[in-house]
């Protein structure tokens, strides 16, 4: 059965990709509602970088408190979200697997719709997100100290500096071994 969706709705974010466990909360309008990181950071220094098996193991001990965490910042239940998505590629298969089944699973229990992103993609993107005013007005940690006027202060008065971002654009992406240089249309 088609859901409609409400507007603004709210959209539930899982990313598993390689060491870390997030968990975002916003609404399609952009502003964030909540959001939470599980870091691996110490198991990456237990192994000299990386190890797959450990950062899949560590997403499965990470995933329910990280995602609690997020719907409690946001001040939400699970039965508030309107829609389930999650990053399935590329990055650590093993890890992917992790996030998309949480994803999939929690999509299928509340019956709303759930939407694979590609992590490359999510990531050319979110500079459109950043242009957005709600996501400035978001009390998280991705704007915390930053304000619109602090992040681009070269701007007079006279430009609004939350121009939208146009299509087409360059973007250059530093993300592990996925750094690529985008021309986005």
């Amino acid at each position: 059965k088609e859901k409609t969706l409400p507007d603004p709705f709210v959209v539930l974010g899982i990313e598993t990709s390689c060491d870390d466990t997030a968990v975002g909360i916003l609404r399609s309008d952009g502003k964030i509602l909540g959001e939470a990181i599980a870091s691996q950071i110490e198991l990456g220094e237990k192994w000299g970088g990386v190890h797959p098996s450990e950062a899949r193991e560590a997403h499965k001990r990470n995933m329910m408190g990280t995602l609690e965490k997020a719907l409690q910042q946001a001040g939400l239940r699970e039965e508030d979200v309107d829609m389930i998505a999650v990053t399935t590629g590329p990055g650590l298969q093993m890890c992917l697997d992790v996030g998309c089944k949480a994803a999939r699973d929690l999509a299928l229990r509340l019956e709303i719709p759930f939407v694979g992103v590609h992590h490359m993609e999510a990531h050319t993107l979110s500079a459109r997100l950043a242009l957005q005013r709600p996501f400035w007005e978001s009390d998280c940690w991705t704007t915390k100290g930053a304000t619109v006027e602090n992040v681009s202060p070269s701007l007079g008065e006279e430009t609004d500096p939350l121009v939208p971002l146009e299509f087409p654009f360059l973007a250059l992406l530093v993300s592990g071994g996925h750094s690529q240089l985008v021309l986005a249309e």
